[in-house]
């Protein structure tokens, strides 16, 4: 972390906030992040705006309109709207270098930070100011190339900076929580900023007018191919935080207690939202939908809105009757993690439901015509092949419509963590100063292979092998006839096309001599896939 003298002393950068700010709020996607690394599977992974920048830039502009900071020019930049980094960072910095003032605020992720880090060690340190917050500056802020970072909400501490920075107020009374940066004499630490913002802020909560032009044959965003619902998606969220407490997320880390947007203003937001991206279908990408107090009566607005949805949720918060509601107001896909059907499993991940939830929720949503996603998580201490191949066949019994199976990942300041630390998974990786924590992907030791450049915490199954347990799952679900006929009913031709993408990297995955290297118990499980592919390889060219 650079010290701030770097640039208040570099001659550069103007002290005086009234000299003139431009702020940057850059997204670099997981999606992009692993393309560039080479992973395959990223090309089907759902690439849509942060909506965390979009929201603190629709908070600085507010700000500004009412004078409470001075005025700010303000632009958002995402890497899937440039044809390679350098066109990226050039669009960047020929943008600030008008300014007198030029600050960069980019959100960050575990899976992506080691590049984010990278990125911004291209932007002169007596230049530019550089602030970083989102998911993973809020659990571990000890970040390399910037000047700040901000823990949990950022607004307040983005207008405190806006406004005092360069100035002897900077760092003092309200809007400095969440702010952690050093300075030549001392580090200075805070704890996460929660606030209400969400649920109080006069609309659009969201500046969806900042994002750059869709084009309908190349469009900037797409969504996963088991979500497909229009040609011109768009995501929205109207809660904060999570209810539950599973070993494996930081969501409840990171905002706090729950919060939820009033229906009215959720209202005029997708309205506006409609009417400034032309899409032509909604993606709630809160962490559990049916968390809002007034659920039933989101329903409704979504009916009146007209435009088919897609949303996550919990299955303790579904019931038949609601699922039906669901329908009728336009949800035609819905999330549901399950994450497992063995009830110690999940006990052991704190889910707080029963297996027995599990199948009535999904029940219900396919009962009512919704077509349900859900989650497979493996590599839990406990998990066993035996275990794992039993739990995927109760996951192939559900009326599922696509499933995402995923490697128990020890993300930092999660229960898994702090488990895996224990344990001895992680290494001289890990680092912490004070109460500052430092965390990078280390590709070098623990690979490519998911997660990636992070260690896998199952007792008796390794990670490679889990890798190939994955690509069995993903195979066993997707080769089978019904799902296949399902996933491309009703698609476009160009949408057909993504699906027979992601069959034939299924196939590829089947084919890689590296798959038959390992436990001779997960190599027969690999054959019986490869017999399950049987015909989908024509079929799905053909397609």
């Amino acid at each position: 972390m650079y010290t701030l003298e770097t640039l208040l002393k570099g001659g550069h950068f103007a002290a005086d906030p009234e000299a003139g700010t431009r702020i940057a709020f850059i997204h670099r996607s997981f999606r992009s992040v692993g393309l560039s690394r080479g992973l395959e599977e990223s090309f089907f992974k759902a690439h849509f705006p942060a909506l965390g920048l979009l929201n603190l830039a629709q908070a600085v502009r507010t700000a500004a309109a009412e004078g409470r900071i001075p005025p700010v020019e303000v632009r958002y930049f995402d890497e899937d709207a440039h044809p390679h980094e350098v066109a990226f960072r050039e669009a960047i910095s020929d943008w600030l270098d008008g300014s007198a003032r030029p600050v960069i605020a980019a959100s960050s992720y575990t899976g992506t930070i080691d590049r984010l880090e990278d990125f911004l060690g291209s932007f002169a340190a007596d230049r530019y100011l550089v602030m970083v917050g989102g998911a993973h500056a809020s659990v571990a802020p000890d970040i390399d190339n910037v000047h700040m970072t901000v823990r949990g909400e950022g607004a307040p501490a983005l207008l405190h900076v806006l406004s005092t920075f360069g100035t002897p107020s900077f760092g003092q009374g309200a809007g400095t929580r969440g702010l952690h940066y050093r300075t030549e004499d001392r580090q200075v630490v805070s704890p996460p900023c929660f606030d209400r913002s969400l649920q109080e802020a006069e609309g659009p909560a969201f500046a969806y007018d900042l994002l750059p032009p869709q084009v309908v044959e190349s469009p900037v965003y797409a969504t996963n191919f088991t979500r497909m619902l229009g040609d011109r998606p768009q995501l929205y969220i109207c809660t904060q935080s999570c209810r539950g407490r599973c070993t494996f997320c930081s969501t409840y880390l990171i905002h706090g207690r729950t919060v939820a947007r009033p229906l009215r203003l959720i209202r005029n937001d997708l309205e506006d939202m409609v009417r400034t991206t032309g899409c032509d279908s909604v993606e709630f990408h809160d962490d559990d939908l049916t968390q809002h107090p007034e659920f039933d009566e989101l329903v409704e607005v979504m009916g009146e809105l007209g435009l088919p949805w897609f949303c996550y949720l919990r299955v303790d918060g579904m019931s038949a009757e609601r699922a039906r509601r669901m329908a009728a107001a336009g949800c035609r896909r819905a999330f549901v993690g399950l994450e497992s059907m063995d009830q110690t499993v999940l006990d052991y991940y704190n889910k707080q439901v029963t297996v027995e939830q599990n199948r009535s929720a999904i029940a219900a949503l396919a009962e009512a015509g919704i077509n349900c996603v859900t989650g497979f998580i493996i590599g839990a201490p406990q998990h066993t092949v035996e275990k794992v191949v039993h739990e995927m066949e109760e996951f192939l019994n559900l009326p599922l419509y696509a499933m995402s199976c995923t490697i128990l990942s020890p993300d930092p300041a999660t229960v898994e963590f702090v488990r895996a630390k224990k344990a001895g998974h992680y290494g001289d990786e890990v680092v912490r100063r004070g109460r500052m924590l430092r965390l990078v992907p280390n590709v070098e030791k623990y690979g490519l292979a998911s997660p990636v450049g992070l260690p896998t915490v199952c007792e008796g199954i390794g990670k490679a092998d889990l890798n190939r347990l994955q690509a069995v799952v993903d195979a066993r679900f997707y080769f089978r006839e019904h799902v296949w006929q399902a996933l491309t009913a009703g698609r476009t031709a160009e949408q057909v096309q993504v699906v027979s993408d992601y069959y034939r990297h299924l196939l590829r995955r089947l084919d890689d001599p590296a798959i038959d290297l390992g436990r001779q118990d997960i190599t027969a499980l690999v054959r019986d896939a490869r017999q399950a592919s049987t015909g989908f390889s024509l079929f799905a060219t053909a397609a």
